[in-house]
């Protein structure tokens, strides 16, 4: 697993968000998925998981060793989403662009000793170490997602 340092995480840029390539994916859970969903949908979710794994690294930050994280079923995840799907995609991209700077300072906020002692226990992934939860659920997640909306506004250009 690649350190903090090496994940160089930065703000989407507005092209992630207006892409024109069609194409299925396997997704870094490992299954294939196709484009689905709607560009809302897709950039409502994309802006609110940054701020929610910002959250978690604080919380392991203060908590190393206690249980995080969330599955795809939380109810807070699948009401964001639900509530801002049909916000203004300019204003879903400021959102997105605040919360990637909310998870870029919870990344910095770990010095290194805290990142290579720090662990979590997810619900379904068991003790988990900060590189593979940022890899995972901050980094990989966020370019799912980013991918997921490219392939999804490049379908509905069709």
């Amino acid at each position: 697993m690649g350190s903090r340092r090496q994940l160089g995480w930065s703000a989407p840029s507005p092209r992630s968000w207006t892409g024109s390539r069609a194409r299925r994916q396997t997704s870094s859970r490992g299954y294939q998925r196709k484009a689905s969903g709607t560009p809302g949908s897709s950039a409502a979710h994309e802006a609110e998981i940054c701020a929610y794994w910002a959250q978690q690294l604080a919380y392991l930050k203060s908590n190393p060793g206690q249980p995080f994280g969330r599955t795809a079923e939380d109810p807070d995840r699948v009401k964001y989403i639900e509530d801002h799907k049909n916000d203004p995609l300019d204003d879903l991209i400021s959102t997105i662009r605040l919360s990637a700077d909310q998870a870029a300072a919870a990344l910095r906020a770990f010095n290194d000793d805290e990142w290579s002692r720090i662990t979590g226990i997810h619900s379904r992934r068991g003790v988990m170490d900060m590189d593979f939860i940022s890899n995972l659920f901050l980094a990989g997640h966020a370019e799912e997602h980013l991918k997921q909306l490219d392939e999804t506004l490049a379908a509905a250009a069709r």
